[in-house]
């Protein structure tokens, strides 16, 4: 936009004043300089003086505005000034460690091995026990060839165990069982015709008082220095119970059938009562220790 003076009458005639005396002055090489330097000095001083231009009201009704520079932002969602909004993100929130409470594993049943019936002549360990917070009684292992030798000895029911071991000799020879199995043998031989049967290892053990059994397909338990824990023996059957009563009672030449299902007797320096199901109900037997057993 152009730039318009205000006229000044006393303004021009101090410059026309001005420029004689310039005028005058450049006659003379030596003032020519000083000339110069004065010149500068006075436009100087005359732009100095130079009142500025007046607004008009136009001018103030309608201001200049800078457009804003064009992005990529404007160009994608039109004319308006886009900028991107940069919000602060909160502060994360710590969350106090909640420390998982220990699990203290509970200890495991201390295992007590006891030794119940030794060979006499081997010294080898044919029956002992794992005591936890069961009873547990483990035997000898007999194979198939070993059970069709033990099947022909209590067949034939010999008197005396020097009768049986000469039949576990013959019949040992017959079914090829290996020599080190005859005194497995033997063990099952004496047990079954001259003792209690799967329940003799227990009489060996001084810390059982009681033993009895409640019934078929339920296991045999012994009061154990005045604790009651089942064992792993069971009579699956009501008839091999039966049978176990049965035989134990002969032996004392004590009456026990269905008629008359109650006995009580003395064997071996223990007290027995013993009762045959009738009418599906359950045969039971208990057995106690004297002092002199215990």
């Amino acid at each position: 936009m152009a730039i318009n003076f205000i006229f000044d009458e006393e303004l021009e005639s101090n410059r026309k004043e001005l420029q004689s005396i310039l005028d005058f002055m450049n006659e003379d090489q030596q003032l020519k300089k000083k000339a110069d330097v004065l010149t500068t000095f006075v436009w100087a001083a005359v732009k100095s003086l130079v009142r500025p231009p007046l607004v008009t009201l136009e001018e103030l009704k309608k201001p200049e505005i800078k457009e804003s520079p064009v992005t990529l932002l404007n160009k994608w969602f039109g004319k308006k000034d886009v900028r991107p909004i940069i919000k602060r993100l909160p502060e994360p929130i710590i969350k106090p460690q909640i420390k998982k409470p220990e699990i203290k594993e509970e200890p495991k049943p201390e295992v007590i091995q006891k030794n119940l019936i030794l060979d006499k002549i081997t010294d080898k360990v044919l029956a002992y026990v794992k005591l936890t917070d069961k009873y547990f009684l483990i035997e000898p292992q007999i194979n198939d060839d070993d059970t069709k030798v033990l099947a022909k000895i209590l067949k034939k029911k010999p008197k005396n165990m020097d009768k049986g071991w000469k039949l576990i000799s013959k019949y040992g020879k017959k079914f090829n069982v290996q020599t080190d199995h005859f005194t497995n043998i033997k063990y099952y031989v004496v047990n079954f015709l001259f003792g209690l049967g799967r329940i003799e290892p227990l009489v060996y053990d001084k810390d059982i008082s009681e033993i009895y059994c409640e019934g078929a397909n339920k296991p045999v338990k012994v009061k154990y220095a005045d604790k009651v824990l089942e064992t792993n023996i069971i009579f699956a059957k009501k008839e091999d119970l039966d049978n176990f009563i049965y035989n134990i009672a002969y032996r004392v030449k004590q009456k026990i059938n269905k008629r008359n299902p109650k006995a009580n007797f003395a064997y071996r320096e223990m007290n027995f009562e013993c009762i045959v199901g009738v009418n599906n109900e359950d045969s039971k037997f208990t057995i106690k220790k004297t002092s002199s057993q215990i």
